[in-house]
């Protein structure tokens, strides 16, 4: 646990306090509403709450399930995150090593008379404030955007609010010492946040065009503006078009040659069209066909930013088109809203058709997916948000170079009334150059699943997933556990509704499964090469349902990775006693266990004996455990170990490092003719149940042992079977005597029996 102590910012007229230690929270309101220039948090500021609705500025807490976990509201109005454990809420603070994602903690209002940009400093590489939208709490800023520094401030109109998280880093920071010291939270009147930052409209449009230089629609100052020009169109503004009006001779109107479609074509190089003042709407006319466009952007370095465009489907009795395609080089849509109604559309609101380079951030579509199958160089697709899009939330074709960061979508898979669709994901790749800097569909898989908030991708056919505890179970986006880890997928090579082995599975923090809920109670093998099984800060995931008649967990692919997971097998009391089968089995070739701790818990039917069964490792090639820790909750019997028979029958070569051997449980090393045990820096912390020997083995002429500095309780054993015919940590000659003399050397003089006679220690 992260050594933190308990923060909190306090609030007065012109002065905020932050005083943190992990994190820190503040209270409802303080200052006045007359204009103010900035203000500014500091520490070590003795001041107390003003608790006035009037204030300016306020934090506030929300109602949110980490809120509800880590946020305090103290009888001084003052709010308080606590990250050690010691809030009133179920937190269970800050893990060590691992990466802590607390969504929607707090948010903060602009309740003062002009505009303010708001942002924060502190001094810790391992903390940064965010913007969260889960809880689905409308805010400012983009979902997963920082909040530190002038450059990530994001500005609040009168009434606006940003909802701020945060993420704790301790993997990758040196958190020895304090987290975090000292922190300031900026809200300046007099700087726009970067986002917002407006040039200067040459031309304006504000749905009446009355006064000089106006005009009533975005069409008719797109007839008079020029190359690098800039296209206001004014915050209060409701721009509505009429395509009966559009003169095809002009070059701001596109058409079909063979139809009568007409959109408006954005065609001059360097032009930009912006709201200002606030964000206008521009309605998607009701006139347009199925599937017709509205606006699209052929220009080079044209952007489109701070604005709505609304779509009535219900109105317009079609499906929809594109109410934005991008199709020019060095495109930009910042900040854009496209809201369809009357159900989600089958085609695309927003879409990247063509040209190189192209950008599409802050976005919001409602109603709909935002696609890239076109275009081509590097594609950024950052800080969207996505909510019922009736199929893939964030899509694309190409073979591009993509940036995809902080982005949310939700209600992905929900289908409209144009789509039936099956096994939908947030995002879809089929595919990409590169996703994040990442070439391996694994990375680019969970990149992907980490940078964004999102829980099922699909990248070049294969799929991935991350799972929270509360989005698990009979009605939820993955029924079972068993669904996280073989989700269906859409095409590839498993094809249409099946499900096929994850790639990418991870779990973020919490517990799976119980007999209160048997989210993963049924066999599963796990079949894809590669894959990576991951948590993200030690879930606990139980398996319910060990049974007499095969292994339960089986991890069949090759090279497939499992990581950083507590995992728990038991069985339901009225089921059948298992006898002697594994509940976990690595049979691919290759693999590597990293940080698992595996508890076998069995629950045996009343008057019955406890079952056995054991961690098989029955692949190929060389397979890896590495700090993993093994506790057994029964007493009595001797067959609960981890078994590595099979792969030294395949002259294989299993390595145990650094592990921890509880509560009597033992390994093996029958290397035989041609299998190497390579066992070091283990801790077995018990005599085995049924007996003292900690590790039994034997051999032949071309097995091996590699078996050092391994720590044994006392009276333990290392029991062989066979004479120690071969390789015996690099001695080969000398008999078993000199051989069971090392191997009692090397690992603190443990007595090694060999075939019943005590030979050494």
């Amino acid at each position: 646990m992260v050594s933190t102590h308990r923060v909190r910012w306090i609030m007065r007229r012109r002065k905020l306090l932050i005083g943190i230690g992990a994190a820190a929270a503040g209270g409802g309101a303080a200052f006045g509403t007359e204009a103010f220039t900035s203000v500014q948090a500091e520490r070590n500021v003795d001041v107390a709450v003003a608790g006035d609705r009037s204030s300016f500025i306020a934090i506030q807490p929300l109602s949110s399930n980490n809120a509800g976990k880590y946020v305090n509201t103290e009888s001084d109005d003052t709010v308080e995150i606590e990250l050690d454990g010691g809030n009133s809420g179920s937190g269970e603070g800050v893990a060590q090593d691992a990466i802590t994602q607390l969504e929607d903690l707090f948010r903060v209002v602009n309740q003062g008379s002009q505009p303010v940009s708001v942002y924060f400093e502190d001094d810790s590489e391992a903390v940064t404030f965010r913007v969260t939208r889960s809880t689905g709490t409308s805010t400012n800023g983009s979902n997963g955007e920082s909040l530190e520094g002038a450059d990530n401030s994001v500005e609040l109109a009168v009434g606006e609010q940003v909802v701020v998280g945060m993420t704790v880093d301790t993997l990758n920071n040196d958190v020895s010492g304090q987290l975090l010291d000292s922190a300031v939270l900026y809200a300046d009147a007099n700087a726009s946040a970067p986002q917002q930052s407006i040039p200067e409209p040459q031309y304006i449009v504000d749905g009446d065009g009355d006064e000089p230089n106006t005009f009533e629609t975005l069409s008719a100052a797109l007839g008079e503006a020029t190359a690098d020009s800039v296209i206001g169109i004014r915050g209060n503004a409701v721009v509505t078009e009429d395509p009966a009006e559009w003169d095809a001779s002009k070059d701001y109107i596109a058409t079909e040659e063979d139809n009568d479609d007409k959109w408006l074509n954005i065609g001059m190089n360097g032009v930009t069209v912006t709201g200002f003042d606030g964000t206008p709407e521009i309605e998607t006319p009701t006139s347009l066909g199925g599937g017709e466009k509205f606006i699209e952007v052929t220009g080079s370095g044209v952007t489109v930013r701070n604005l709505e465009i609304t779509d009535d489907l219900s109105a317009r009795g079609n499906p929809g088109g594109g109410n934005l395609i991008v199709n020019g080089d060095d495109a930009t849509v910042d900040g854009v809203t496209i809201d369809i109604s009357g159900g989600p559309t089958g085609n695309v609101p927003l879409r990247v058709a063509g040209g190189a380079d192209p950008t599409v951030t802050n976005a919001e579509v409602l109603g709909g997916p935002i696609a890239a199958n076109g275009g081509s160089g590097s594609v950024t697709l950052t800080g969207n948000y996505v909510d019922t899009a009736g199929d893939n939330g964030i899509w694309s074709t190409l073979d591009a170079d993509f940036m995809i960061e902080n982005n949310q979508v939700d209600n992905h898979d929900t289908a409209g009334p144009h789509t039936s669709v099956s096994n939908a994901k947030e995002i879809k790749l089929t595919g990409p150059n590169s996703v994040n800097g990442e070439t391996d569909t694994a990375a680019q898989m969970e990149s992907l699943l980490t940078e964004n908030s999102v829980n099922s991708v699909q990248v070049s056919g294969d799929a991935g997933t991350r799972a929270t505890p509360d989005i698990v179970g009979s009605d939820k986006q993955f029924a079972s556990v068993n669904e996280v880890l073989k989700p269906g997928v859409q095409g590839g090579s498993a094809g249409g509704s099946s499900s096929k082995s994850a790639l990418v599975a991870l779990f973020e923090d919490g517990e799976y499964g119980s007999l209160r809920s048997q989210i993963f109670d049924s066999a599963i093998t796990h079949d894809r090469d590669g894959a990576v099984i991951k948590g993200l800060s030690k879930p606990t995931i139980t398996y319910t349902g060990m049974a007499g008649g095969g292994t339960d967990v089986e991890l069949a692919g090759d090279n497939i990775t499992v990581q950083d997971l507590d995992l728990v097998f038991t069985n339901d009391p009225d089921e059948q006693s298992v006898s002697g089968e594994p509940f976990l089995d690595f049979a691919g070739q290759g693999g590597t266990a990293r940080n698992i701790d595996v508890t076998y818990d069995p629950r045996p039917r009343s008057g019955a004996g406890g079952p056995t069964g054991y961690v098989d490792v029955s692949g190929s090639g060389t397979i890896t455990f590495e700090g993993c820790t093994f506790s057994d909750t029964t007493s009595g019997g001797s067959n609960r170990y981890v078994s590595a028979n099979g792969l030294y029958d395949n002259g294989g070569t299993f390595e145990l490092l650094d592990c921890v051997f509880n509560d009597g449980t033992r390994t093996d090393a029958n290397v035989g003719d041609s299998g190497t045990a390579v066992y070091k820096n283990n801790q077995f912390n018990a005599t085995p149940a049924g007996g003292t020997d900690s590790i039994t083995g034997s051999m032949s002429g071309g097995g091996e042992f590699d078996i050092t500095d391994n720590d044994f309780v006392p009276g333990a054993e290392m029991k062989i079977t066979s004479s120690l015919a071969g390789r015996v940590n690099d001695v080969t000659s000398g008999g078993s005597d000199a051989k069971a003399t090392q191997l009692s050397q090397d690992n603190g003089v443990v007595k090694i029996r060999v075939n019943g006679n005590i030979l050494a220690g």
